[in-house]
């Protein structure tokens, strides 16, 4: 199992966005990901198309789909198959590959 997919499957709340040092991060990352999008001149995520190699949980994908993309435009790929079930159980309508981007 992948190290990253661990820490969202255990009982451990240290990574939990309960806690306000994760929430922050979480919050900070998707402000960098707005400002970078709206510096390239991004208005609208509708017509984008998204692929994410090593998607662990999906969190990425799933930021974008809130962002405005269609979910049948983000895809993801991750080699471990527990991460890649994790995925696929919280994002239905999301594409996600088990194996190597590399192939």
């Amino acid at each position: 199992m992948g190290s990253g997919i661990l820490r969202y499957m255990t009982d451990d709340n240290r990574h939990s966005l309960l806690e306000t040092g994760n929430l922050l991060m979480v919050e900070e990352r998707e402000r960098r990901l707005i400002h970078i999008l709206r510096k390239r001149g991004v208005t609208s995520l509708e017509s984008m198309r998204v692929f994410e190699a090593g998607c662990a949980g999906g969190y990425n994908l799933r930021m974008f789909v809130q962002l405005g993309a269609r979910p049948e435009n983000v895809v993801g790929m991750d080699l471990d198959g527990t991460s890649v079930d994790y995925c696929r159980a919280r994002a239905t309508d999301i594409t996600v590959h088990h194996g190597s981007a590399d192939d």
